[in-house]
């Protein structure tokens, strides 16, 4: 098994002018790895699905948008969950899995870019 670590730091300033930092942290055992890209054409409104592999309860996930269109994320077999901008990531993670609703899916839907792209993933788990 081996331990995992994401982080997040948030830099923002207030409308007083002073600017705040903070940061997250989890970090999370795990057992299985999935990574790479996925390559989104020009035009595609294909539905991909993040490959996880072996994994069946994802404690870390990260998905970066690296199309010029939002792309549409789905978590285990619900219809469309969350619309993901261009540039953007999402981060899930948690120290163990749910339990009765662990994340064991996710399936990407491009919306048409006006060139090519990528989506790249990681995804850590039990």
């Amino acid at each position: 098994m081996a331990t995992g670590k994401l982080d997040a730091k948030l830099t923002y300033g207030l409308p007083s002018s002073n600017t705040v930092s903070q940061a997250f942290e989890v970090r999370l055992d795990y057992n299985r790895v999935s990574s790479g890209t996925i390559d989104v054409a020009q035009g595609s409104t294909s539905q991909f699905e993040i490959p996880f592999g072996e994994t069946t309860a994802a404690q870390g996930v990260v998905v970066r948008n690296l199309t010029d269109r939002p792309i549409e994320l789905a978590f285990n077999d619900q219809a469309k969950d969350y619309a993901l901008a261009p540039g953007g990531m999402f981060m899930h993670s948690a120290p163990t899995a749910a339990g009765s609703d662990d994340l064991d899916r996710i399936f990407v839907t491009a919306t048409a870019p006006t060139e090519d792209g990528t989506v790249e993933y990681v995804v850590l788990g039990a």
